[in-house]
């Protein structure tokens, strides 16, 4: 540990160091317990298809495997997520949207008395929606726990505030998730010009058990998920979001579940793809000066896919002011720590 490990005005007592330093054998532990968990169903599940094709004699189908975007849903993102879903089929984008929410802050039912999501179940579908009753489930950790407990195999999470520009399915069958099972995007950042602290110094590398890695930051408005090839991944990073005492959270080490994904992929040698095209800015031209509302992301041929309106969110009230112009950041991805 150093003066750079924490950021500034954060304080780490003696008292949280006895918890801290129990963290990353737990992920240990846990790593090592769901992987023995998965190598045995998935024997469990081989011996069953021998023997049914042994006794029936019949070619046996590997079944598709189930595809959707996920969402999360809270009462101020209730016309954001109506207006993401309505462009999706505005683009005659037809996979199925699950939307999850928390009881504790939308009720046990709902649909039973918000229009909104009345309209999009009835105009816009498919659409479900999840309740978590977890109570252990705060904030951001929804959508850990919704990308961990959803039932589809391949899973496009978007934020509620982000809006593709054409129609995201064929981000499935790109090569480079058919190969790794997981896509994610950059966020601006990196070690050289992180505002978040995440170099080579920072307490978080000690806290999962990975060494430093020298790449972009991640932003996780957008991300494209092979659910069972990234079971142990999903698993820590659940465990990491939600572990009392939250010390991501107490120390500062991340902001929200921003690098999460990254981290538990990494700790668990998960293969992902980050996009390779750095994230651009959107917005307005205000007295001469610019000003980024949205952040531009990429697929992997470098095209343009989400504006990611992090900056400015949709209300419901009516509004004007449009983005007029993209800028590129142009940063280069410096090695220098």
């Amino acid at each position: 540990m150093s003066c750079n490990s924490l950021r500034n005005r954060t304080t780490f007592k003696c008292s949280q160091a006895v918890d801290f330093v129990r963290v990353a054998p737990q992920v240990n532990a846990i790593i090592a317990s769901k992987t023995r968990e998965l190598k045995q169903n998935d024997n469990a599940g081989e011996m069953q298809l021998r023997g049914s094709v042994l006794t029936n004699r019949t070619e046996t189908h590997v079944a598709e495997p189930t595809r959707g975007i996920l969402m999360v849903v809270y009462p101020k993102m209730l016309h954001s997520i109506h207006a993401t879903i309505r462009l999706l089929r505005d683009y005659g984008c037809q996979l199925p949207v699950q939307m999850w929410f928390l009881e504790s802050e939308m009720g046990a039912a709902p649909l039973g008395y918000s229009r909104v999501l009345q309209s999009l179940v009835k105009d816009y579908g498919p659409v479900t929606l999840r309740g978590v009753t977890d109570d252990l489930v705060v904030g951001f950790t929804s959508r850990v726990y919704a990308l961990a407990h959803s039932q589809l195999d391949h899973m496009l999470f978007l934020d509620a505030d982000n809006a593709p520009v054409k129609d995201p399915t064929y981000l499935f069958d790109t090569p480079k998730f058919i190969e790794t099972g997981s896509l994610f995007w950059p966020d601006f950042w990196t070690p050289a010009n992180t505002i978040f602290n995440l170099k080579a110094q920072s307490l978080i590398w000690e806290l999962v058990g990975t060494p430093f890695f020298d790449m972009f930051e991640q932003e996780s408005g957008q991300l494209l998920i092979d659910r069972k090839r990234a079971a142990v991944a999903l698993h820590v990073a659940q465990f990491l979001a939600m572990r009392e005492p939250r010390h991501l959270e107490r120390l500062r080490l991340a902001y929200g579940d921003k690098d999460l994904f990254r981290l538990a992929w990494l700790r668990t040698n998960t293969p992902f793809h980050m996009i390779a095209t750095p994230p651009a800015a959107a917005g307005m031209v205000k007295q001469n000066q610019f000003c980024g509302m949205t952040m531009v992301q990429h697929d992997t041929k470098g095209e343009v896919v989400f504006l990611h309106r992090n900056g400015k969110k949709l209300s419901g009230a009516e509004d004007f002011r449009r983005i007029t112009r993209g800028d590129i950041f142009k940063r280069l991805y410096s090695q220098k720590k």
